[in-house]
């Protein structure tokens, strides 16, 4: 199966097709309208010379900083009165699309700081032997975001609605913390005590009685690796114990813990599984779940899981630590 298109490259194939230069004229009286969106923009084949540089460099910024999108040159977009949005006007050929082309392919190394990658840039002239037509320009969302608009100030843009915003403080915060955070996902699934266990056997129990046994997951589901993790389980009004199979099928239970570790390193997408035994002298109203974890350089991120009796077998529930 062929994987599902983005958006931005839904379009760019549209515009730059086999019937791309009878699609590109006819946009003006297609009905419904077609306006501009956060994945679509249009500038006039006219544009001052002097201002290409900022136009590339906030729209090579506002995409890559978003989902990707699609920049036509040639085409007029202005307000429609009716949705306040710009919408496809007219047609305003670009006079030499291969001019236009080597002029973006030049600007395009130092419009935006990181330079933004897999940018492709087509001519589509109207004519076989012509230079006059379009320049339709597929800007991809960037792994490398956010990019600064250097040409714009040194500012940074984000593609949103039917124009490239500044960035706000909150904004800027969203996109620079996934490269520096981690995400854990913490799973707690429930499960059956394995048979002939009883925890009398393991002080200092005493005459708690097993209820349960549980798997409690750490997943890392961030982008940057956990140095050094540890988590701190507890259930409240019950005791923990780890337990695991030796290789002769055995089952070893180790004494009561409140602390784990998780790994040296837990690297994206990796997951430590602890499985445990839940030991209480009488089941709770309520099986109440707090867990801590902390690593290398980083303040202690908490998580609460709760859940209503009776518990079946295999019931879980799961929540992330940002």
């Amino acid at each position: 199966m062929e994987p599902l298109l983005s958006q931005a490259q839904f379009y760019f194939e549209r515009f730059t097709g086999e019937k791309a230069v009878e699609i590109l004229m006819g946009l003006p009286a297609e009905m419904p309208k077609v306006f501009e969106s956060e994945w679509l923009d249009f500038k006039s084949g006219k544009s001052k010379k002097n201002d290409i540089p900022e136009i590339w460099s906030k729209a090579l910024g506002g995409f890559a900083n978003n989902e990707g999108g699609v920049l036509v040159w040639g085409i007029v977009a202005d307000k429609d009165q009716v949705t306040e949005i710009d919408a496809v006007q007219g047609v305003e050929l670009v006079q030499d699309v291969f001019q236009l082309k080597t002029r973006l392919q030049e600007l395009h190394r130092h419009a935006t700081d990181p330079p933004v990658p897999r940018v492709e840039i087509v001519a589509v002239p109207i004519s076989p032997q012509g230079k006059e037509g379009f320049v339709v320009c597929l800007i991809p969302e960037s792994p490398l975001k956010p990019h600064r608009s250097e040409n714009m100030g040194r500012r940074y843009f984000l593609r949103m609605g039917d124009s490239c915003q500044e960035c706000s403080p909150s904004v800027l915060k969203l996109l620079f913390y996934p490269k520096s955070a981690s995400r854990v996902h913490v799973g707690v699934k429930f499960g059956r005590v394995p048979p002939g266990l009883r925890i009398e056997t393991f002080p200092p129990a005493g005459k708690n009685d097993l209820q349960c046994a549980v798997e409690v997951s750490f997943t890392n589901s961030g982008e940057t690796t956990i140095g050094n993790g540890f988590a701190k389980i507890m259930c409240e009004g019950a005791g923990l114990y780890e337990y695991a199979f030796d290789n002769e099928g055995k089952c070893q239970v180790k004494a009561p813990e409140e602390v784990y570790h998780l790994a040296h390193e837990l690297h994206p997408q990796m997951t430590k599984t602890f499985r445990l035994l839940v030991a209480a002298k009488v089941p709770p109203e309520k099986w109440a779940w707090n867990i801590a974890l902390s690593w290398r350089d980083t303040p202690p991120k908490k998580a609460r899981l709760v859940f209503e009796p009776p518990l079946m077998e295999g019931a879980s529930g799961a929540c992330e630590c940002l």
